[in-house]
């Protein structure tokens, strides 16, 4: 699966290995697994003898179960997204870490004539994973990731450096506000709620004239590919778009990242 190969890095190795692991199946096999932990617990007496499952220690069981359940929720719910992004998976990270220490914690007190095994095993594994993120990434010149963004960068401090007399909106804001000083607004949603009701109407431009935003700024595909999802699907509203400068030659995937004067009139 997409998300989880980002999580531990492997989208550059085996990302189409891991399709397979939808969400029902990863269900599945945590409740499997959660089951045989339970049964272990109350089959025998030969088991309380084990830190496992003695009382003090139900607070671990408790923050396992709810990581499991935290993942297959947040696997859940990201399967429906369109455009995972690596940064996504952040808040994922910390109950799989849980998990992982759960699972660990569980065949050393179970199988601890093979403890040193699964020290191995699971060694082996976090090695496997640093060194798949550390090769994936680096050198960042020739592996980066999102290449296009330093143009975003040069966007952001040419507009720092050459302040405009109105307001600027962009959907891909995050890179380009910080470095015009976080005076861009966010059209895209995620870290501005106000335009959720102008956008799910196709109503944009109103949101523009009503707030004053006189320029917007992001590359080709917010203007050709994902204008529904831009919040205006209107192409009235690409005609009275004015290119004021353009910041790349088109030589990434996400490219002619361009700064447009609107004309807010209706």
């Amino acid at each position: 699966m997409d998300l989880i190969s980002r999580v531990f890095g492997f989208d550059i190795f085996f990302k189409n290995t891991l399709r397979y692991l939808q969400t029902p199946f990863l269900i599945l096999l945590a409740l499997i697994f959660l089951g045989f932990m339970l049964k272990h617990e109350y089959d025998s007496e030969v088991s309380l003898r084990f830190s496992w499952l003695k009382q003090k220690s139900r607070r671990g069981l408790t923050l396992f179960v709810a990581s499991v359940f935290c993942s297959a929720g947040y696997i859940a719910l990201y399967q429906y997204s369109g455009s995972i992004q690596n940064w996504y998976t952040a808040n994922l990270q910390i109950p799989l870490f849980i998990i992982s220490v759960g699972v660990a914690w569980y065949f050393q007190e179970y199988y601890p004539r093979k403890e040193k095994i699964t020290q191995g095993v699971f060694s082996a594994i976090a090695l496997v994973t640093i060194l798949l993120n550390l090769f994936s990434i680096y050198p960042v010149k020739t592996h980066g990731v999102w290449p296009h963004q330093q143009i975003m960068l040069t966007a952001g401090r040419y507009l720092n450096a050459n302040p405009l007399n109105e307001r600027i909106g962009a959907w891909n804001a995050g890179i380009i506000a910080y470095y015009e000083g976080g005076h861009i607004i966010n059209l895209d949603g995620l870290v501005n709620n106000d335009i959720y009701p102008y956008a799910i109407k196709n109503e944009l431009p109103v949101y523009l004239r009503k707030k004053d935003i006189g320029y917007v700024i992001d590359f080709e595909p917010m203007f050709t590919l994902y204008t529904k999802r831009g919040g205006y699907d209107d192409p009235d509203f690409l005609q009275r778009l004015e290119p004021i400068i353009q910041f790349d030659q088109g030589q990434f995937n996400w490219k002619f990242l361009t700064l447009y004067r609107v004309n807010n009139q209706p």
